[in-house]
């Protein structure tokens, strides 16, 4: 049977559709259609991070702090199944934390849209997938997830189909992400030809007595490849500086914020406790990926006239540092990782939303043309400074703490490898500070009004502001008291003994 938080956004994700039929029926107003069906979506996301702090607290209580729920009334490892972690709980409960205020955010955003039913439908169904697969415990579960997130993100992209940008954004998105899902389940298929079974807890069982053959090295680099298209590790990251852009500014802020980081969570599951790195000798792949990640994106970022599009490849350099981190394999790096995942989800999601803002106000992406706009409109402008210091890893803010954290691991690895990659992060960071502060922060809000921006005299939208806000707040509060998701981060970082017991709590529970 699935979870109470599955099952709740399931429910949601058809009702919105019934409701918005009704509605255009028997009002014939959009404005009610868009209200309801946002209010929809609101209410079942609300309810799900209800249900998530409920597994929470259930979790706690757990002996090895495991939850499984079996699908088929079949006992593992044939069994497909849901298992909820503390690695898997931390990302989804990221996920729903920003998933809550783009749908706030949204009921006033998609006011312009010609079919607010289709996109609320649509965004419940992406963090459904996003759900599903952080919960599978099966490779069949995660994949037939992880394609409802995909597919949802894809229609998303190309929502305002009436501009071609979109239509050839979203073409692109569909076939790379196609392609690299294709290749992450051929990758998936030679692991159940080896183990004889998709359960993760079987295949994991099954290859810690297994040679290493050049078949399983084969499942390896199609898993990364596959799954890593997703998650925007250059040069499998093309697709993303189009789409970003097309989207609505509340997909761009759920694509970076949190689809992306799926894909890496995806990696950091698969590589911790699938493919152990004693046998794979996977770091100094990583390692490298993770460099060429990091610097590409803050240089492409550094030559972008376009707003959204320089978040886009910023976005690219974050996933860099949370590579990285895995890379380490330290207490300290992967925490780090885990860590940036919630402050990049936070501080990229509201980035993208307060731009949102300021592009619906001035109607353009273009920086030059929104100069000083952020300073005419300070009340998005002093969130958006907040998502900018914490992306630049500013103290006491919360990027400064995962970024901080990162760095420390790969010195404690020891090793002159990641000693070089440290420093190479550290040059990363200063480059990001670099145009963050004196492109984005200089030009939006510190330059006089260009006359674009002369012109605009519009309001900010109050659900919209309340979004941002609340966001920002959410940077404050975690950067001056970390303790309060470290103390989460801690319980889900992979380990030797949390592998050992994510295999007892799913076999062993026949």
């Amino acid at each position: 049977m699935f979870t109470n938080i599955i099952d709740t956004l399931f429910i949601y994700a058809i009702s919105i559709p019934v409701a918005g039929y009704l509605c255009k029926k028997l009002f014939k107003k959009d404005d009610i259609e868009r209200i309801v069906t946002g209010l929809l979506t609101l209410i079942g996301i609300g309810l799900a991070f209800f249900y998530l702090y409920a597994m929470y607290r259930h979790l706690q209580g757990l002996p090895l702090m495991i939850h499984v729920e079996h699908l088929l009334e079949v006992s593992p490892p044939v069994a497909s199944c849901l298992e909820i972690d503390f690695l898997g709980l931390f990302v989804a409960g990221t996920a729903l934390t920003l998933s809550l205020f783009v749908a706030l955010y949204s009921i006033q955003y998609v006011k312009e849209y010609e079919n607010p039913t289709a996109y609320f439908t649509l965004l419940t169904l992406m963090v459904t997938g996003i759900i599903g697969a952080v919960f599978a415990g099966d490779l069949f579960t995660l994949f037939v997830f992880w394609e409802l997130m995909s597919l949802s993100a894809y229609f998303l992209v190309a929502f305002k189909k009436h501009t071609w940008e979109a239509i050839e954004a979203s073409f692109k998105y569909l076939v790379m992400c196609a392609a690299g899902n294709l290749t992450a389940l051929y990758g998936i298929s030679l692991l159940y030809g080896v183990t004889g079974t998709l359960n993760i807890a079987g295949v994991i069982y099954t290859l810690k007595n297994t040679a290493l053959t050049p078949v399983l090295l084969l499942a390896l680099i199609m898993i990364v490849i596959g799954f890593g298209v997703e998650g925007s590790i250059v040069p499998l990251h093309t697709w993303l500086p189009d789409a970003h852009p097309a989207a609505p500014s509340s997909i761009s802020a759920m694509l970076s914020g949190i689809v992306i980081e799926t894909g890496g969570y995806v990696l950091i599951r698969m590589l911790t406790y699938v493919f152990d790195p004693t046998i794979y000798h996977w770091q100094m792949i990583m390692l490298f990926l993770a460099i060429i990640t990091m610097t590409t994106g803050n240089i492409m970022a550094l030559r972008q006239e376009d707003v959204k599009r320089l978040l886009a490849y910023s976005s690219v350099a974050q996933m860099g540092y949370i590579y990285f981190g895995l890379s380490t394999l330290t207490g300290t790096g992967l925490a780090g990782s885990l860590f940036h995942i919630f402050n990049h989800a936070m501080g990229k999601g509201l980035a993208f939303l307060a731009v949102g803002i300021l592009i619906a106000l001035a109607g353009t992406r273009n920086i030059d043309e929104l100069s000083g706009i952020g300073r005419k409109y300070k009340f998005i402008g002093v969130p958006l400074t907040i998502a900018i210091l914490s992306l630049c890893g500013t103290p006491p803010l919360s990027g400064f703490w995962s970024e901080l954290f990162i760095i420390i691991g790969a010195v404690e690895a020891k090793t002159t490898p990641f000693i070089i990659g440290a420093l190479i992060m550290l040059f990363n960071v200063v480059l990001s500070i670099g145009y963050y502060m004196f492109v984005v922060f200089k030009k939006l809000i510190w330059n006089p009004y260009s006359p674009t921006v002369e012109k605009v005299t519009e309001r900010t939208p109050v659900l919209m502001t309340i979004s941002v806000w609340a966001l920002a707040l959410i940077i404050v509060i975690v950067g001056i008291y970390p303790k309060i998701v470290l103390d989460i981060v801690k319980l889900a970082v992979p380990t030797s003994e949390r592998i050992a017991e994510y295999i007892a709590a799913i076999l062993g529970s026949s």
